[in-house]
């Protein structure tokens, strides 16, 4: 039912299908919450449509931001989409990445945001790391995150580090 649907739901009975609909990413994710003692919570919310260069993840190491990708791997940021970063995307998911970092603490997470058309960041979801997280555009094998901000352009792979994204997000 999970990859049928996309992970949409229209009714509560749908939805509660998905949840025990034999999900590998949901039984890991739940499989984590046992083993440090987490309690699980579900939360549902309704699904937006957003475009593909919208989307983001952050991650969390030991409760610091180590990293941020377009969620969407394959997809090109045109001149625009990067402009807009330039223009206080990129801070405002900073921004996000501290609240998500202050509300949860010392704690390895994973969280996907939506970057707005006003440029504003929103939370989309929130998740424990673990070995079937998708890094995005980062190095799965390598042993840590290098503390930037990726996504793919016209001229390749770029990256920003987040201390710049910060300081610029901190004299705002």
């Amino acid at each position: 039912m999970w990859l049928c649907s996309g992970g949409r739901a229209h009714s509560a009975a749908e939805a509660l299908a998905l949840l025990g609909g034999g999900s590998l990413r949901l039984f890991q994710d739940l499989r984590l919450c046992v083993q440090n003692g987490w309690q699980p919570w579900v939360f549902l919310r309704e699904w937006r449509e957003m475009a593909e260069h919208a989307e983001w993840r952050g991650f969390l190491r030991d409760g610091e931001l180590v990293g941020l990708s377009q969620y969407h791997v394959a997809a090109v940021q045109c001149n625009a989409d990067v402009q807009a970063l330039r223009n206080g995307g990129a801070q405002a998911l900073v921004v996000l990445g501290a609240r998500v970092q202050a509300a949860l603490g010392q704690h390895d997470m994973v969280f996907d945001a939506w970057l707005r058309p006003d440029g504003r960041a929103e939370l989309i979801e929130l998740n424990p790391s673990g070995p079937c997280t998708d890094t995005a555009l980062f190095d799965r094998t390598a042993p840590t995150l290098d503390g930037t901000l990726r996504w793919r352009g016209l001229q390749g792979l770029m990256s920003l580090p987040l201390a710049l994204v910060l300081s610029a997000a901190t004299a705002l």
